[in-house]
């Protein structure tokens, strides 16, 4: 039969290598009728120097998204990842970017 389409879909990639250039991308896709909100949770390694002053949120029609909730905390050489979370209330029917920079 027929498998249904999930409600949200997700996709992440990386955005180039180096200071100037290199970043992450994550896609969410809201498929429903209605708002959705996530829990949006990044563990970064140590040694990729994540710059939370470049995250950006934006919607399909590239409005600013605000969390309703941020936790961030930083990484420690040698010792722990970054750890970003997000709470978020998805748009119905689009699509929401979040990305930053990192260092390698």
């Amino acid at each position: 039969g027929n498998v249904p389409s999930p409600v949200v879909t997700v996709t992440r990639y990386y955005t180039g290598l180096g200071r100037e250039r290199g970043g992450v991308r994550t896609s969410i896709r809201n498929n429903g009728k209605e708002p959705l909100t996530i829990a949006y949770l990044d563990i970064i390694p140590w040694y990729l120097r994540m710059y939370l002053h470049t995250l950006n949120i934006v919607t399909t029609d590239n409005k600013q998204l605000e969390p309703k909730k941020m936790h961030f905390s930083p990484g420690v050489d040698r010792t722990k990842p970054y750890h970003l979370e997000l709470v978020l209330t998805l748009p119905p029917k689009s699509t929401t970017q979040i990305s930053f920079q990192l260092e390698l």
